[in-house]
């Protein structure tokens, strides 16, 4: 699944790093995690993972 599958096409690292901000608001769950995460991870695992959905639709997995 891409970020394209959900109607969210040709997504920024800027647009990435606003949802990553929102993800990471003191009250979310985010926190809950072992060892802290902040909104550049965030939006950086957002766009790896878009990364690694295109390539396995376009080659299958890997």
């Amino acid at each position: 699944m891409t970020l394209a599958d959900i109607g969210a096409n040709e997504v920024t690292y800027e647009q990435a790093l606003e949802v990553a901000k929102k993800a990471c608001i003191p009250e979310e769950s985010i926190h809950s995690m072992p060892f802290p995460i902040d909104e550049e991870q965030v939006a950086n695992a957002l766009i790896v993972a878009n990364q690694v959905g295109e390539e396995y639709k376009q080659n299958g997995p890997l």
